[in-house]
């Protein structure tokens, strides 16, 4: 028999006994992966810088001197410790001035400006022009280097604020910019490393140094500020010890101890070669990086704390018939993170009226917030069943939760799962039989600013939602094989419009389809006024538009039509379809005697 010719991976399925008079098709050689082009030009930097900063405030980019630019933009920190309500509560606002030619021409640099706000200091007005330019120089030629310039103050902004805090105390603080970058950088690597004191950053600590942390650690432990509890330990501890060093020091032992065998676990931890103590006691379970998993944390505030500084969660047209009392069991709530305002629901399981809490980190941003319920019973006469404070996050909407009602007649208690707004339950008691009824109409939360944060998770909920449906949109046409380049399955026509070329994207779901009677019968809810378009000659996206594409050069329309389209098309009667009401009008018109005259006379 003659021999084939087969892969490779086909010879490996059939073994050597199946592979007898078959040839291995030769290895084909890969091409290599093309290098990334690094370069950017001025509008692609541009454009990077609104999408960056158009949203957050001001941003405007103007002609300067010499054929420069300006561009004005106000700047929000992005690390998790930089207290914004208490330092810069409406951002920083930066002044970039780019000289004309970049980013080809590498002979002057861009600057920076701090604009404001007024009551900054004025040392950190000196040392963030530094670490702009000290940045900037150090970019690559025809690269995007005010972004990644701002990106180098973003991520050394807390630390200078840090170091100028310590000096305002009387601690000593380096003199250069690259001093404390240097020691950032350091601490960042060694966070994960073997635990050594000349390794962490902060200086040698003594003995009594070390005791004092471990004192102060034991004792504010249950603080749930971060950056409260650190300042507290770092005061504890004196000896010019930052808060930044305390941290530091403590993350370093803490990742020595996840990183041991569990051989070793009642080994004590050695901090240097001098020093043995134990911290294993002192060592919080590690949570796991990326977690967004609910966890339940003991309470740090009792109850009448809660209901002094938190909100209050109340049913609206309750109806208890045969029931004396509502409990909740498991409350579900919408909270909204204080930091990258994204909504996000959070789940608290407990008995009884005792104070539960719940942590969770934010889906977006990570940060870590903390939910903190004081549940009541609820009856006839009082219609609140918790009370909610949030750390991090805000608290804004009941949703389905589960309770325990308690019969009227023998006391015994069941179960309401998902009960919400609009839950309705007519039923018998398991062991009295006797009748029972619970109605809700509407829940609501009472407190300060919860309209504000509920009108926030509002917009934010809409936006999260079509951004959604727009993924799932462009992932069903990658499904279909749409992509820029190729043609649309039959140019974009439809049944309805036969020599319409083109697709229209609906917001109201994000789907691309050729008109709104194909969105209507493809989708359950009426179409909303489309504004963008693709080519069905190119799949190019683009605004909507009666001309040419603008990828292609396509004409979206027949060029030559024979209908009035509101004057601009066929004005002509003779050619005009027949089926155009323009076509016939006026023809039956009656005309006077005195004005046919006239028109014979001219």
């Amino acid at each position: 028999s003659s021999s084939r010719v087969v892969p490779n991976s086909v010879l490996l399925a059939l073994g050597s006994a199946g592979a007898k008079g078959i040839v291995a098709a030769p290895l084909r050689a890969r091409a290599p992966v093309p290098a990334p082009n690094l370069s950017s030009t001025w509008e692609d930097e541009l454009w990077r810088l609104q999408r960056l900063y158009c949203e957050a405030g001001q941003f405007s980019c103007q002609d300067g001197e010499d054929g420069g630019r300006v561009i004005q933009l106000t700047h929000h920190c992005t690390d998790p410790d930089w207290e914004a309500v208490n330092w810069a509560p409406d951002g920083l606002r930066f002044e970039i001035k780019v000289p004309a030619g970049y980013p080809e021409c590498t002979s002057a640099l861009p600057a920076l400006v701090v604009t404001g706000p007024a009551d900054l200091p004025e040392r950190l007005l000196q040392l963030l022009p530094l670490l702009f330019s000290e940045a900037a120089s150090k970019a690559p030629p025809s690269s995007a280097a005010v972004c990644r310039s701002l990106q180098h103050v973003d991520r050394h902004l807390v630390l200078l604020w840090l170091k100028l805090r310590a000096k305002e105390r009387g601690e000593a603080m380096p003199s250069r910019v690259d001093d404390q970058v240097q020691k950032t950088d350091e601490g960042q690597r060694h966070e994960g490393g073997a635990a050594a004191s000349s390794t962490s950053g902060s200086g040698s600590w003594t003995p009594e140094e070390q005791a004092r942390l471990e004192a102060g650690m034991a004792e504010l432990r249950s603080e749930k500020d971060v950056k409260k509890r650190w300042d507290s330990v770092a005061l504890r501890v004196g000896g010019g010890k930052t808060a930044r060093d305390c941290a530091e020091r403590f993350r370093s032992f803490r990742a020595q101890a996840v990183n041991r065998g569990a051989t070793d676990e009642k080994q004590p931890l050695r901090f240097a070669p001098q020093e043995r103590v134990e911290l294993t006691a002192l060592l919080p379970p590690p949570s796991a990086p990326a977690q967004a998993q609910q966890q339940a944390a003991v309470p740090a505030m009792n109850a009448a704390e809660v209901r002094r500084v938190g909100v209050e969660v109340r049913l609206l047209g309750l109806v208890l018939e045969g029931l004396s009392t509502l409990l909740p069991n498991t409350l579900r709530m919408q909270v909204v993170c204080d930091r990258c305002k994204k909504p996000t629901d959070v789940e608290s399981k407990g008995q009884g009226t005792d104070t539960r809490g719940v942590d969770i980190a934010c889906p977006t941003c990570k940060q870590q917030m903390t939910v903190t319920v004081a549940p009541s019973i609820c009856h006839a006469g009082c219609a609140a069943i918790a009370h909610v404070a949030g750390s991090g996050c805000h608290p804004v909407q009941l949703l389905r939760s589960d309770f325990e009602a308690v019969c009227g007649e023998c006391t015994a208690a069941a179960a309401m799962r998902n009960a919400g707004p609009g839950f309705r339950r007519r039923g018998n008691c398991a062991a009295c039989f006797a009748k029972t009824n619970i109605a809700i109409e509407g829940a609501d939360v009472l407190g300060a600013g919860v309209a504000r944060w509920r009108q926030v998770a509002l917009e934010q909920g809409e936006h999260q939602t079509a951004r959604k449906q727009l993924q799932d949109a462009k992932r069903h046409e990658k499904e279909l094989g749409i992509k820029v380049g190729q043609p649309l399955p039959y140019q974009g026509a439809c049944k309805h419009f036969q020599k319409s070329y083109k697709w229209l994207r609906f917001p109201c779901c994000g789907r691309a389809v050729p008109c709104n009677e194909c969105h209507d019968e493809q989708t359950d809810h009426p179409y909303e006024w489309a504004t963008r378009m693709l080519c069905g000659y190119c799949s190019f996206e683009q605004l909507c538009n009666k001309d040419k594409c603008g990828n292609c050069g396509a004409a979206t329309t027949r060029a030559r039509t024979t209908y009035w389209e509101g004057g601009e098309g066929c004005r002509n009667r003779t050619l005009m379809s027949k089926n155009d009401t323009h076509k016939y009008r006026g023809l039956g018109k009656c005309v006077s005697s005195n004005a046919a005259a006239k028109s014979s006379a001219k």
